[in-house]
């Protein structure tokens, strides 16, 4: 399997790359639909805009918040993982990770003296560095908010639909100011990233995500599945397009 997500990185790149101005699009059709649902619109903003305060004012350099970051990208990198059938020794790395971590983290709490001599300064991604990871399990946790999806999921089942929509700002927020903030100050070969595929494959992808969060918010389930369908029409279009290709080059089906 990882062979085969391998040899698909940059067609996949380069199809997210060319759909681009179609997730740009079916986003901003979102947001006009702002004036339809006003209420669900101010809170989702609300969210987004405490998280962001929250980050201009402190920045995400406290030790807990960064292990936080790191548990939660080693999440997104499991999810990925288990999509590609590689689930069970993932499984098991992360979950002694996660233990070791939250060990190390209560040793620091209690010694912080000794282990602010002894170690040295990490990054929310030092941890998460798994041999044998394809491309996409590597950038999942630029693209796949793990944590605010289960959040996100937990709120729409229990809470109201206008705090739910601030829940979903909030997290929303969160994911992308942690992104920007550590693709902006980590080098992206530290990360085992290409900086190619951050701008052909992670940027469009968090646009998606930004919509799809966005439609969830104001029509619940249903936006979602509207959005996707939406991101579908050009494929479908495509598709009609073809056969008159094929008439037009000379090809026959038999061909």
């Amino acid at each position: 399997m990882n062979e085969i997500v391998r040899r698909l990185q940059w067609p996949i790149a380069t199809l997210t790359l060319v759909l681009t101005p179609v997730f740009i699009a079916e986003t901003l059709q979102w947001l006009r639909r702002t004036v339809d649902y006003p209420v669900y619109a101010t809170m989702f903003w609300l969210g987004f805009a405490l998280v962001y305060v929250l980050f201009r004012s402190q920045r995400p350099s406290h030790e807990w918040l960064l292990k936080w970051i790191a548990r939660e990208r080693q999440l997104s990198r499991l999810i990925v993982n288990f999509i590609l059938l590689q689930g069970t020794g993932q499984a098991f790395r992360w979950l002694q990770s996660w233990i070791l971590g939250n060990r190390r983290l209560r040793k620091d709490q209690i010694a912080p003296s000794e282990s602010t001599h002894n170690s040295e300064p990490k990054n929310a991604g030092d941890d998460l560095a798994i041999a044998g990871e394809n491309w996409l399990a590597l950038c999942a946790p630029f693209f796949l908010p793990s944590a605010p999806m289960l959040l996100w999921l937990a709120s729409a089942l229990i809470l109201p639909a206008f705090i739910r929509c601030l829940v979903l700002g909030a997290g929303l927020a969160y994911h992308l100011l942690s992104v920007y903030v550590e693709l902006r100050h980590t080098n992206p070969i530290h990360l085992q990233l290409d900086r190619r595929l951050i701008w052909c494959f992670i940027f469009p992808m968090n646009i998606v995500v930004f919509g799809i969060t966005y439609a969830f918010a104001l029509k619940g389930f249903t936006g979602i599945t509207s959005f996707l369908f939406a991101l579908g029409k050009p494929l479908q279009t495509l598709s009609q397009f073809l056969p008159n290709i094929r008439s037009l080059l000379g090809w026959s089906e038999s061909t």
